[in-house]
């Protein structure tokens, strides 16, 4: 509708196009078609990209005691062992492009690893949204294509106060790319950490992050507005009647 000259319809035109717009899904590429960039400083190099006015900083991070890691107390474990803040590295040649973590020297073939040859450390990449524009700013989760991972590889999912997800397999769906989808467990928040779950001794994880997909969740004065219009539309059908 183009044109809105009465009250209720009004409030029809605004309840009902708000949401639409918000729906849409915002996909961040962090191989050679990403438009991001490597920030800060080589001990403490992180990437930023923004989009739609939705600003994405990813950072890396590694936790020698997995076992014993606090998700709820951020910055510790619950032994007190803090845990140390690691380069993200982009990789956007070849076939395995991407972020992973620089945490042995090598800058161009570096992964997101979990108990790599034996060892019980874990590092993750924590994705970090904020707008200046969007108060409350809430994403649902959708998808993460993640590269360079094969049939022994798992992942795991946090957000800032809880472990979401453990033990999730990333057999390759076409080459050595995985398209995990996560429309169906319904996570919403504005930063979610993805991590390489340790799995057996000698049988590490590695794996970059291609891509990270979400959706904007329309705030609760835009669904309070899309009630209103709602009801306008009733009560233009009563009078019609």
């Amino acid at each position: 509708m183009k044109t809105c000259t009465k009250g209720a319809v009004a409030i029809l035109c605004l309840g009902l196009t708000a949401p639409a717009a918000q729906a849409n899904t915002i996909t961040f590429e962090f191989g050679a078609e990403g438009d991001g960039e490597l920030i800060f400083g080589t001990e403490s190099q992180a990437y930023r990209d923004t989009i739609d006015d939705i600003e994405l900083t990813v950072r890396g991070f590694e936790v020698d005691t997995p076992s014993v890691f606090n998700f709820n107390t951020p910055g510790a474990n619950t032994d007190g062992e803090g845990f140390d803040r690691e380069p993200v590295t982009r990789d956007t040649s070849g076939h395995n492009q991407g972020l992973g973590i620089n945490s042995d020297g090598d800058q161009y073939n570096s992964q997101v690893e979990g108990n790599d040859g034996g060892s019980d450390d874990i590092e993750y990449l924590w994705f970090d949204f904020d707008s200046d524009v969007i108060d409350d700013l809430q994403l649902k989760l959708v998808e993460i294509v993640f590269n360079n991972t094969d049939s022994e590889d798992d992942f795991g999912l946090a957000n800032r106060t809880n472990v979401l997800l453990v033990d999730q397999p990333l057999a390759p769906s076409s080459g050595s790319s995985t398209a995990f989808d996560f429309t169906s467990f319904n996570f919403i928040d504005d930063y979610f950490a993805v991590f390489a779950d340790s799995g057996t001794a000698g049988n590490g994880e590695n794996w970059k992050v291609r891509s990270i997909t979400v959706m904007q969740v329309p705030e609760p004065a835009t669904l309070g507005l899309l009630g209103l219009g709602l009801l306008g539309v009733a009560g233009l059908h009563r009078r019609r009647r």
